[in-house]
């Protein structure tokens, strides 16, 4: 059976290299077939779609890299208790009262405070004597003696300023000038705070002299030279 059908092929190609219009089918199939292009259109929309689908993979990928980044550059924020969580520290109700009064210049009142809180001390007014009419009542001992000096100013009174100089100086020194402008009280009172003369103080302060020795909600305690005496809030002791 082989051998019929080698040589029936044998024929056939004999056959056909006899013929001068033979050709060989499916070289021809080859030759007459039509290129399978595809169209610009289609191939632009292709071109896009991936595009498009990259760009997207792209963001989605990078995007948590970035978030992460910024914060980490992000500057941190104090964390806060959570209502769950039992803290050490127990809450402190805060009572915050102020002046309306208060000298918006600290360094003005301060000042201020120290000039009044020393004592004021009137010298005596040095006043020139007149000039003598002649030199004889100069070298006369007793006209010196009898005559008194009068002074220019008739208005000034010398002796009245040394006697008052002479009694400030037998006199104790007085309490200065404090006043209550604002009080911050809370619970525990070592932590409260006040502001006296324009200055913050609290338990121990000591302003003008005076040594704070508490802080109450609606006064302040204060200590001078063992004496102790209170000072409502908005008022002075004077």
């Amino acid at each position: 059976m082989s051998s019929i059908l080698k040589a029936l092929k044998k024929l056939e190609n004999d056959n056909t290299n006899r013929k001068p219009g033979s050709f060989k089918v499916d070289a021809e199939i080859l030759r007459d077939g039509v290129p399978h292009h595809f169209p610009l259109i289609g191939t632009s929309l292709i071109a896009a779609f991936l595009f498009i689908c990259g760009a997207g993979a792209t963001y989605f990928y990078l995007r948590p890299v970035n978030a992460n980044k910024q914060q980490a550059e992000s500057p941190s924020t104090p964390a806060f208790n959570q209502p769950g969580k039992s803290t050490s520290q127990t809450p402190v109700d805060v009572v915050v009262k102020v002046d309306k009064q208060v000298d918006r210049t600290e360094s003005a009142s301060f000042e201020k405070s120290d000039a009044q809180s020393r004592p004021q001390v009137r010298s005596a007014a040095i006043v020139p004597a007149p000039a003598p009419k002649n030199h004889d009542s100069l070298m006369d001992p007793k006209a010196h003696s009898v005559k008194t000096v009068e002074p220019v100013n008739p208005d000034s009174k010398p002796i009245k300023a040394v006697a008052t100089e002479a009694k400030l100086q037998h006199e104790p020194d007085l309490v200065p000038l404090l006043k209550v402008n604002g009080i911050a009280f809370q619970a525990r009172n070592e932590d409260s705070m006040a502001v006296v003369n324009g200055v913050t103080v609290s338990n121990g302060s000591l302003i003008a002299g005076a040594k704070v020795e508490s802080i109450l909600q609606d006064r302040v305690q204060f200590s001078y030279k063992g004496e102790k005496f209170d000072v409502v809030m908005g008022k002075s002791n004077r």
